[in-house]
């Protein structure tokens, strides 16, 4: 694949997405992955998930809410903490951010 296409493909994946930019996924591209996945027609979406996971990494390392975390969940570790489901769990993607001492966000107390 040639690089001005490949740059194409990862500059729309990176669309929309916040803490994430084309260049910075370009080099975390190896030439094995394009390879993987050009192959069977899948690059554009496993760019996508690519650029998605980069986003949400930064977001949980500043200790930022990702936008489409909207919903109450509870964390046997962390407490009460933003999720993209109302559930309740033993760990969640929050934890590690936690114990590295980032401050995360929680919702407001029910009742506060």
């Amino acid at each position: 694949m040639n690089k001005p296409t490949l740059k194409k493909l990862v500059t729309a994946a990176c669309a929309g997405l916040a803490g994430v930019s084309a260049a910075a996924l370009l080099d975390a591209l190896s030439q094995q992955d394009i390879s993987d996945f050009s192959g069977v027609g899948n690059l554009p979406l496993f760019l996508r998930e690519m650029a998605s996971a980069s986003s949400l990494t930064e977001h949980l390392s500043h200790g930022v809410r990702p936008p489409e975390w909207n919903a109450r969940a509870h964390c046997g570790g962390c407490g009460d903490v933003w999720l993209w489901a109302a559930v309740s769990v033993p760990t969640c993607p929050w934890c590690e951010a936690r114990k590295d001492g980032v401050k995360i966000p929680r919702p407001a107390k029910v009742g506060a």
